[in-house]
């Protein structure tokens, strides 16, 4: 069923039908595993019971591709399609924190063992240890 989230209660298991949500990129939140954000063409959208169902968030960045910052804070990272890099790290309020040059095609955050975003983008993929403030190549199409 395309536009729909599968969900798993048991590592894979056995899947149960979601939410039906045309979605770009999900991510959950570790620190509570019923919290699902996905990012749509209205806007980022936020599940608390296990992706059953969504609702936009309020004020938040119209997010291209967002990840957890992994950290048990609950906060997220993500790119909206101008290439400008989102945090939020309180549940509310959206720092600007940098930008990426050309269409970033995929996004992964990592917390440990040290802070880092990684994106790809059609030149190559980066890597920046300041939220995207800074970047560096790591491979160059």
């Amino acid at each position: 069923m395309a536009g729909v989230v599968r969900v798993s209660a048991d590592s894979g298991k056995t899947w149960t039908t979601g939410a039906q949500i045309v979605a770009r990129d999900l991510s959950v939140d570790p620190s509570k595993p019923d919290t699902v954000y996905a990012t749509t063409a209205r806007g980022l959208a936020v599940s608390t019971d296990g992706a059953r169902t969504f609702a936009l968030v309020p004020n938040a960045p119209a997010l291209y591709l967002v990840d957890s910052l992994n950290d048990k804070s609950g906060g997220l990272i993500g790119v909206d399609v101008d290439g400008t890099i989102w945090v939020n790290q309180d549940g509310t309020t959206w720092t600007s924190t940098g930008t990426i040059n050309g269409v970033t095609e995929a996004l992964t955050y990592a917390s440990a063992p040290s802070a880092r975003l990684v994106v790809a983008t059609e030149e190559g993929i980066l890597a920046s240890t300041d939220q995207g403030a800074t970047w560096r190549d790591v491979v160059v199409n």
